[in-house]
């Protein structure tokens, strides 16, 4: 379809590329061009909410070919009947208070209402809108009179995705052949306006082509802070110095993800945020996994690593019991500050998805910290170790990494059982500098010398609210789950930071924070969850800023000023 505005002397361009949206802009001259038909919506007037109406039909957006269905609740006198109507017209045979809609097609497309009657009176329900996702596009563009460009940019997710985020990255050209990212927009899918971007570089040239990808890119977290693009990838690394891993013979592989500074590069789109794995999908969000195959993240795969620094400090990760992407979005958002965050699948990750497409794990893992969990501690130090050694050669000869590495300034994180080995890898190997713990737990129990003599280097440990009533381990050890962390506090002589988030469950301190609603794990993600998450990813930058960057925004010095929901802070 295209709507070219009225000027004289204006030309299309000879070709459109498929699935983009491009603009040109010439002087005196406006064109726009779409090469995808959308279908037209309706904006309903909402009045105000009938009497003895108590649930009213609500909007709905829905993937064609799919069922809709409306309902309403009233509460006069009965008996009642009900009639609905599609654009103020009866629908024939639809007479009870809910209306099913199988097969949902554009001729379905519109405003539906209900008439419920009683003997005495009758009254009409609220206008509901049904409507089809719409691609993403570029819906409009102005020249101002300072010749910059203000571009209009609209999609409709499904209603399934309205919690979350949708991506449109825009790529600018001057002759349709060769692109360059110009930025990359966020939409808060609850959120029915368009988007606006002001190119104020449109003053540089005298024709100006714009592109957006016509898909959906939808993620669960908000766009990361840092100045710097996040460029991913994934390494299937082997260690010949052991076998066996994930119970299969022989086997010494495993997966890591790296997260890094970036310099942005055109046509590239944003990375899937986990494998294909029905496993991964549901530890994700049990109550719906089957949208976690359809989120992206914010980093763009492959992009070349940033080379405005000589070397960027580096960070390990180490999941609980889940996965290596388990806390993405802390990766990106320390990556978009100038981190290289690396993440390991170790021998208790949930399930691991090899470049082959095997897919492997996890060990059966002890998690009694008096009498078996030291194999599980021993296989995550060697795992650190092995890494360290391989992030040696990828600084001396990797295409990617080479020379952008500082060992000297490494960190790490911890994620519940994930916090275990960090700390003590941390407590024993001097290449450690500072640590983060999210919810550490009991199983910090388990090192003998840990607790008894302390973490002595700068550690911030970030708990739950009030997980003590979690029951007795059969193995004995403290029910206090706030115990260990609590222990290891004392017994660190300085640069120890300790607090709890307010309402914040174990779940909080992963990806899960922003997927569902916890505790209750079967409800959308709140403005509590969400607020929860954002308080770790900014205290967790604030911190290994201090310690290895050197640079003090002196947030931890009391955080709860800009953060509320941190409660018992304690810091040394």
């Amino acid at each position: 379809a295209a709507a070219p505005t009225a000027a004289a002397g204006c030309r299309s361009p000879r070709r459109l590329r498929r699935g983009l949206i491009p603009f040109r802009l010439t002087a005196g001259c406006l064109r726009l061009f779409a090469v995808a038909l959308s279908l037209a919506t309706f904006t309903p007037l909402f009045g105000q909410t009938p009497a003895g109406i108590t649930s009213q039909p609500a909007d709905q957006v829905v993937d064609a070919g799919s069922t809709a269905t409306f309902r309403v609740t009233a509460t006069v006198t009965a008996p009642l009947t009900y009639q609905w109507r599609f654009n103020d017209t009866n629908l024939a045979g639809r007479t009870s208070n809910s209306l099913v809609l199988s097969s949902v097609q554009s001729a379905n497309l519109g405003n539906y209402a209900v008439v419920v009657t009683n003997a005495l009176d009758s009254i009409t329900s609220r206008t509901a809108l049904l409507s089809l996702p719409t691609v993403h596009r570029l819906d409009g563009m102005t020249t101002n009179p300072d010749h910059t460009a203000s571009l209009i940019l609209a999609g409709v997710v499904p209603s399934v995705f309205a919690p979350y985020y949708d991506i449109y990255p825009i790529e600018a050209s001057t002759n349709m052949a060769e692109w360059s990212p110009l930025a990359v927009l966020l939409r808060t899918n609850a959120s029915p306006d368009a988007l606006s971007y002001l190119d104020s570089n449109a003053t540089n040239f005298d024709r100006r082509f714009y592109r957006t990808p016509a898909n959906f890119l939808i993620t669960p977290f908000p766009k990361p802070s840092g100045p710097y693009p996040v460029g991913t990838v994934s390494r299937l690394l082997t260690d010949p110095s052991r076998t066996n891993r994930y119970n299969i013979p022989a086997n010494s592989s495993f997966m890591v993800t790296f997260w890094y500074p970036a310099e942005a590069s055109a046509g590239v789109l944003p990375s899937a945020y986990v494998e294909n794995n029905a496993t991964l999908f549901s530890y994700l969000n049990e109550r719906n996994p089957a949208i976690v195959a359809r989120f992206v993240s914010h980093a763009f795969p492959g992009l070349p690593l940033a080379t405005n620094q000589s070397s960027y400090p580096v960070l390990i990760y180490s999941h609980g019991g889940g996965f290596r992407r388990q806390n993405t979005d802390k990766a990106l958002e320390l990556a978009s500050h100038g981190y290289v965050v690396v993440s390991v699948d170790h021998v208790w990750t949930a399930a691991s998805v090899f470049p082959s497409g095997q897919v492997v794990g996890p060990e059966s893992t002890c998690f009694s910290p008096k009498s078996c969990f030291q194999p599980t501690l021993d296989n995550g130090l060697n795992d650190y170790r092995f890494v360290l050694d391989e992030m040696v050669r990828l600084n001396t000869s990797d295409a990617l990494f080479a020379g952008r590495l500082d060992p000297s300034r490494l960190g790490a994180i911890g994620y519940s059982l994930g916090s275990v080995p960090v700390a003590e890898f941390c407590r024993i190997d001097a290449r450690c500098k500072a640590v983060v713990l999210l919810d550490g737990g009991p199983l910090l129990e388990a090192p003998p010398d840990l607790i008894r003599l302390g973490l002595q280097r700068p550690f911030l440990s970030m708990n739950s609210e009030n997980p003590a009533g979690r029951p007795p381990s059969p193995s004995g050890y403290n029910p206090e789950w706030l115990y260990a962390t609590q222990t290891l506090f004392t017994n660190s002589t300085t640069n120890a930071v300790w607090f709890q988030i307010q309402g914040a469950t174990h779940q909080s301190f992963q990806d899960r924070g922003s997927l569902i609603s916890d505790p209750t794990r079967t409800a959308d993600p709140t403005p509590a969850s969400l607020a929860q998450s954002q308080t770790i990813r900014a205290c967790t930058r604030s911190f290994f800023d201090k310690y290895l960057k050197n640079q003090d925004d002196h947030l931890l010095d009391n955080p709860a000023v800009l953060y509320p929901n941190i409660v018992n802070f304690q810091s040394k």
